[in-house]
């Protein structure tokens, strides 16, 4: 089980018309390693849901991407990020946080997700 789940995330994203592309860069400021790079239970991912511009929950699964290997506390990393929204001209706003896979989101362990308005 982790014991302290944080992170600072900092998004570096663009939109053109429906896709959405760039980098987030994350800083592992817990006391626990996350671990990448694989399929299994416990493995950390960068959890992205869509939301209207209200800020209303219209997809809590909308992407998933996976780390490249383990981050240990301290540690940061950046993980590219394609997506492809389902409208080109609405304006959304992505929800960006960790997920613990199989154990929780980041968020409900403490930590805080970064809102990021895709207008």
């Amino acid at each position: 089980m982790p014991h302290k789940l944080k992170a600072d995330i900092t998004p570096s994203l663009t939109r053109a018309g429906a896709r959405v592309h760039g980098t987030v860069s994350l800083r592992n400021t817990g006391d626990t390693l996350w671990l990448g790079g694989g399929d299994t239970v416990g493995q950390v991912r960068v959890g992205i849901q869509l939301l209207n511009q209200d800020r209303r929950l219209l997809d809590m699964e909308f992407a998933r991407v996976p780390l490249a290997g383990a981050v240990s506390a301290g540690s940061g990393v950046t993980v590219p990020i394609e997506l492809v929204l389902p409208e080109d001209t609405t304006a959304y706003v992505l929800k960006i946080d960790l997920v613990d896979e199989g154990i929780c989101w980041f968020e409900d362990a403490g930590s805080t997700p970064i809102y990021l308005p895709m207008p």
